[in-house]
């Protein structure tokens, strides 16, 4: 919780309140922190409960999901060969993996300055034969050659991929089956392949 005031200095005692609020997100950047300070009624906005979504709501790995992440097919080790000015990196270690694998992902730095640090990534992909990783954030410091990192596998929240990427579909946390739009559109109509007859 924060609370900004207006005082004066030389008689402290004169003071009024003219701001309250929360910090919410809280980012790293290079010359310091960026904290988000949310008004009171930020907390309007929070989720409370669960939402009912054909995508999963659970974080992959965590208590809910119960992925194994040990499993060295979801996750790699490496070092960064080349990074350009757009963030894009050439890294080593992961050209065995699949394309996509690691889009959603969480890079942790295992060395260099920006170690322990964590980030989110953005897009995963091999050309020509070399694995690529762009981040969703800048790093707080800059990252050089030779940095090392473990990344894990990211989700992309869809039951299918829950079923076939992590044979994992039996903890999905998600309403695959649950009706769409489409469904309140229904109506008996006369059409050739629809009589009027029945629904659907």
């Amino acid at each position: 919780r924060v609370e900004i005031f207006r005082a004066d200095w030389r008689e402290p005692d004169l003071f009024w309140r003219f701001a309250t609020g929360e910090l919410g997100e809280i980012v790293r950047t290079r010359n310091g922190f960026e904290a988000e300070l949310a008004g009171l009624s930020a907390r309007l906005n929070r989720r409370i409960g669960r939402v009912y979504s054909k995508a999963c709501d659970a974080e992959l790995g965590d208590a809910r999901c119960r992925a194994d992440l040990s499993d060295p097919r979801w996750t790699g080790t490496g070092e960064v060969v080349f990074l350009d000015a757009n963030g894009r990196a050439e890294v080593s270690g992961l050209d065995a993996f699949a394309t996509g694998l690691f889009t959603g992902g969480v890079l942790s730095w295992t060395s260099g300055e920006n170690r322990p640090g964590r980030a989110r990534v953005r897009e995963h992909r091999l050309e020509d034969g070399k694995a690529i990783l762009i981040l969703a954030s800048s790093a707080a410091a800059p990252v050089q050659p030779g940095d090392g990192f473990t990344v894990r596998a990211g989700c992309d929240k869809q039951a299918e991929t829950c079923r076939t990427r992590f044979e994992n579909f039996v903890n999905f946390r998600g309403h695959p089956h649950m009706p769409g739009n489409d469904v309140l559109q229904r109506h008996p109509a006369r059409e050739a392949d629809r009589d009027g007859g029945r629904r659907g």
